[in-house]
C-alpha cells in the first residue's frame, strides 16, 4: 500500500472510476481507496499532501467504517442486493475463488439491472 493517493486518483481520471482495490504481492484484495476518502482528506486538511502512502490516508478511516465487502462471479443479482443491503456499501468487489479481483459492482448497476 506504498502507492500515493495522488496517484490513484489519477487512475480514478483516466479510467472513470471510484473506486481502486487494494491488493497484496499476490493479487489479494486487502482494502480499497474510493472518492469518499478524499473527502477524509479534506476533513483533515490534508488535500495539499496527495502524495502521502495510500496506508496513511486509509488510517484516517472513522472506527466505524463498513470495510471492504465483495462478492463472487456466480452471485445473483438478489443475492448482491441482499449483501448490499445488510452491509450498508454502495459497491462491492467482485472477487474469483482465489479472491483476486475481477471487477466492482455498484448498488447502481444491480438498480438498472432490475428495471431493464
Amino acid at each position: 500500500m506504498d502507492v500515493s493517493v495522488i496517484d490513484i486518483i489519477r487512475m480514478f481520471v483516466e479510467n472513470n472510476i471510484s473506486v481502486v482495490p487494494i491488493l497484496d504481492e499476490n493479487g489479494v484484495v486487502l482494502n480499497v481507496f474510493a472518492e469518499s476518502d478524499i473527502i477524509l482528506l479534506a476533513r483533515e486538511g490534508l488535500l495539499d499532501e496527495l502524495n502521502i502512502p495510500v496506508s496513511e490516508a486509509l488510517a484516517l478511516r472513522p472506527d466505524d467504517y463498513p470495510g471492504v465487502h465483495s462478492c463472487s462471479q456466480t452471485d445473483t443479482l438478489y443475492s448482491v442486493l441482499d449483501i448490499i443491503r445488510k452491509t450498508h456499501v454502495q459497491r462491492l468487489i467482485v472477487v474469483d475463488d482465489d479472491i483476486r479481483p475481477v471487477g466492482v459492482v455498484a448498488l447502481s448497476d444491480v438498480l438498472r439491472a432490475l428495471i431493464v
